[in-house]
């Protein structure tokens, strides 16, 4: 997922700067382990199962580990990593916590709750855009760091596809609007000839498997499954989607534009403060909305592409992840 690629660039980034980075993760989620273990930083599964005492087992372990590592800063990425820090600084008081959302949306309305009433264990908070700035996040310690990427992972290395390709990178869940997206293919497909590559796994795929097969989408839509090398992926197609509900701020748009293609995008979270409708083509949620969004870019090819390519110069100044990995050094240091 896209927290799990920042937790991951930005520990590399750490390494390179002779610090000593551990990951810990509650789920099992292993995907990326071996890019983890390739650059030598240790990743520890806490293997937590939806029972209090599995909670409780895998608390003591956390401490345990805090006490045998000297752990300086505990950085929480998401909201259950909250829950075990709130109870962790009853022990370990002198530990500074971190907290990244990674999403305007928490959940729900009793998240929002618990990540406010907590604030007061937490040494400061960064969100990824100004816009996210509410009672939630601590008043004087909440800092705006945007998402990051490796500028040089996304060099062009690959040939296009002789047929129009679209690529959309994304779990298969409810808020990625995949169900949209498959019905915007369907009327597109009325008038264009092109592809759309859809690279990621969830609990809907088998759903969106059947929507395929009832709008006899056929080659015109491939499911691809989970991939790990989205950079190469991403060259080889002209257009990224990006059509979820709602989102923090996605990778893929920095990861599309560092590949110097254009991005159709719904304008949610993050998205709209960093980008301006003649950087990103903003379309509605809307299966007409997309479909009329990805008929422009087809139509208009050539003017959308030479804007990518100048919104990709930029990228390589704002978003360089050496550069962001070091506005989190920063916090760690001063918080």
């Amino acid at each position: 997922g896209g927290a799990e690629k920042v937790v991951l660039d930005l520990s590399i980034a750490q390494k390179n700067n002779a610090l000593c980075p551990i990951v810990v993760s509650i789920t099992q989620y292993d995907k990326l382990l071996p890019v983890f273990k390739k650059h030598g930083i240790e990743v520890i599964f806490l293997k937590v199962k939806k029972n209090p005492v599995s909670f409780f087992r895998s608390l003591k372990e956390l401490n345990a580990l805090l006490k045998e590592k000297e752990i300086d800063v505990l950085h929480c990425h998401m909201f259950h990593p909250i829950l075990y820090a709130t109870l962790l600084k009853l022990f370990r008081k002198k530990v500074k916590v971190v907290f990244t959302s990674h999403s305007f949306n928490s959940g729900s309305s009793l998240r929002n709750v618990i990540v406010g009433f907590t604030k007061w264990v937490r040494s400061a908070d960064i969100i990824f855009s100004s816009q996210m700035k509410t009672w939630i996040y601590k008043k004087q310690k909440t800092f705006v760091i945007p998402n990051g990427i490796k500028i040089s992972d996304y060099e062009n290395k690959e040939e296009r596809y002789e047929q129009f390709t679209f690529f959309c990178a994304a779990r298969l869940d409810e808020v990625k609007n995949h169900k949209s997206l498959l019905e915007a293919a369907s009327i597109l497909k009325k008038k264009y000839d092109f592809q759309l590559l859809l690279a990621g796994t969830g609990e809907l795929e088998h759903l969106l498997k059947q929507q395929h097969e009832r709008l006899v989408l056929g080659d015109t839509v491939k499911f691809l499954g989970y991939r790990n090398d989205i950079p190469s992926l991403m060259n080889q197609c002209h257009c990224y989607l990006m059509v979820s509900l709602w989102e923090g701020m996605p990778l893929s748009i920095l990861e599309a534009f560092a590949c110097g293609i254009p991005v159709i995008s719904t304008s949610v979270g993050s998205i709209p403060e960093f980008f301006t409708p003649t950087e990103i083509v903003f379309t509605e949620r809307t299966p007409a909305g997309i479909a009329l969004c990805m008929g422009k870019v087809i139509d208009s090819y050539l003017t959308y592409s030479e804007k990518a390519m100048e919104v990709k110069n930029r990228i390589a100044s704002d978003f360089e992840i050496s550069k962001i990995a070091e506005a989190h050094l920063n916090v760690y240091r001063d918080c």
